[in-house]
């Protein structure tokens, strides 16, 4: 009962020549009172916060439909299991990490949606674990800061709950990055094994290695010789248990690496819009000009403030070395690479020292920053205006008047489309489906006759302008006895968009019903056999 007694209310006392004394005595017992009132507030804060992270992360992870670049994972696992590691050993541009974790989940759950549960409780636990770390070493203030740049950061929200390598990577990253209080074995035991691991899961892993170890090294209370020391001991292990794969690196997948370079232009410019702004809203819009104005004016006034300790700040130096890496190897184009330099963004912000005349102005910049994350998380939960486009779309609607137009052709219904999400969906409802993506070996000819065939147009993806307009000639060719038009997800930044790639359409799905399909239609330019080796824009 005692740790409730400073919430009750004392009874009120009677004034008498002693009660100026009294008082002060009450008032001197009450600080203390206070504090405990305070601390247990905020115990109870904290605790709500880290709760509703898991429930963000766990919901996002679960109720999504996913996005093109999953699905590659889900077909070559669902096709070959287990096998799907020493093929793509073989043939692609990732170590295998990233399919043996999706392998052993799904053996486990055998729900993909299960599948995303399990990676997305595991980002929020290594974000509550950073959180809470440096929480504890640097104050709730950057605490609190770092809940907002971390936990509530929409490129890690919308990449970390899915099936690709950033989602296995960035919770290991995160991880390492936080150095252990005791500077024994353990301390360069997790630098190594933590980078070993990553190198099994990304090979981004050659972007991060040198922050990390510069970041342990600063962090390491140890004399010089024994740094040495250490690090060889630790280097030469981990080389030894990472040089097979490495040899996979430089003899198979190094070879596949032009898709995922980017020009020197593009890197840039991917910088500039992944780490100003953010990925959770559409680049040139008000909210991601002020996420970008709460950065620079953090950073600029932290710097007025006092740039001698902030230029010593721990996370300052794998943040700019990282980013520097990531540009110069060209990685830094794709957006999605980016999230692997936002743990280090966010907990080097939320470390910045700022006091005197520029707090209220550092705090109003934050404030800003904040926004702009809240809008972004709020773009990734509901699937909108993020900067990937595959996210963005809204398979639910779709599904369900695929569903409608069925039920009303008595079951008869065939669909068409080249989208990679939702032609597993598709397939996962039984239907009989001709497409690129399409895990039906159908006949090119099974589209007459029939009662009913849905041709759904998308973003064209990786087809090259010839290739789709001949696969939506002949979709248009099928002959039939009348036809109805649906379109689904106006896409309201579509005539930007159409600017850096004219087949942008302004919605996401349009749907044509041919109803009446009779004789045979061949659709060579649908069939998976006629595109072969054909990755959505968005994919790796």
């Amino acid at each position: 009962m005692d740790r409730f007694l400073p919430l009750c209310r004392p009874a009120p006392k009677r004034r008498n020549a002693l009660t100026p004394i009294l008082d002060a005595d009450d008032a001197t017992q009450s600080k203390p009172v206070r504090a405990i009132a305070r601390a247990e507030w905020l115990a109870r804060a904290i605790l709500i916060g880290y709760v509703l992270v898991f429930v963000l992360y766990g919901a996002v992870g679960y109720t999504s439909m996913g996005y093109d670049d999953e699905f590659f994972n889900i077909r070559l696992l669902e096709q070959h299991g287990l096998g799907a590691v020493s093929l793509m050993q073989k043939q692609d541009v990732h170590p295998p990490g990233q399919y043996f974790i999706n392998w052993v989940l799904h053996s486990l759950t055998g729900d993909w949606s299960m599948v995303r549960l399990a990676t997305a409780l595991l980002t929020a636990l290594a974000l509550v674990y950073a959180t809470e770390s440096i929480r504890q070493r640097c104050g709730d203030r950057a605490g609190g800061m770092l809940f907002v740049l971390l936990c509530l950061n929409p490129a890690i929200l919308m990449w970390c709950t899915g099936l690709r390598w950033y989602a296995y990577f960035v919770p290991v990253l995160v991880w390492l990055s936080i150095t252990p209080v005791r500077n024994d074995w353990r301390y360069w035991a997790k630098c190594f094994g933590g980078l070993v691991l990553l190198g099994y899961i990304g090979y981004a892993v050659f972007v991060v290695a040198l922050p990390v170890l510069l970041l342990y090294w600063t962090g390491a209370r140890q004399g010089l010789r024994t740094k040495l020391t250490s690090i060889f001991c630790g280097a030469l292990i981990a080389a030894l248990l990472y040089a097979y794969q490495f040899h996979i690196f430089v003899t198979v997948h190094l070879r596949a690496k032009d898709g995922q370079v980017s020009s020197m232009a593009k890197n840039v410019m991917g910088f500039l819009i992944a780490q100003m702004s953010n990925q959770g809203m559409f680049p040139v819009s008000v909210p991601a000009a002020l996420s970008a104005l709460g950065v620079t004016g953090m950073v600029w006034l932290a710097f007025c403030a006092d740039s001698r300790r902030n230029l010593d700040n721990r996370y300052l130096v794998p943040y700019g070395v990282g980013s520097i890496i990531s540009i110069v190897l060209g990685i830094a184009g794709k957006f999605r690479n980016l999230v692997i330099m936002s743990p280090w963004q966010a907990m080097w912000l939320a470390t910045l020292r700022v006091s005197g005349r520029h707090t209220k102005a550092f705090v109003l910049c934050f404030a800003a920053l904040a926004a702009g994350n809240l809008y972004g998380t709020f773009n990734v939960v509901t699937h909108q205006n993020t900067t990937k486009n595959s996210w963005d779309l809204q398979l639910a609607p779709v599904m369900g008047e695929l569903a409608r137009e069925r039920s009303a052709c008595g079951g008869d219904l065939v669909v068409v489309t080249h989208d990679p999400a939702l032609s597993w969906h598709v397939d996962q409802a039984g239907y009989p489906q001709l497409g690129p993506f399409s895990s039906q070996t159908l006949s090119r000819y099974i589209l007459g006759p029939h009662r009913c065939v849905a041709v759904v147009r998308s973003y064209a993806g990786n087809f090259n302008a010839s290739s789709i307009e001949q696969m939506y000639r002949q979709a248009d060719g099928l002959r039939h006895g009348g036809q109805t038009r649906k379109q689904f997800g106006r896409d309201d930044n579509y005539r930007m968009k159409q600017r850096l790639d004219a087949r942008y359409p302004q919605y996401q799905f349009d749907i044509t019903m041919y109803r009446g399909v009779s004789g045979l239609a061949e659709l060579t330019a649908w069939h998976p056999l006629a595109v072969a080796g054909v990755r959505n824009a968005d994919g790796d």
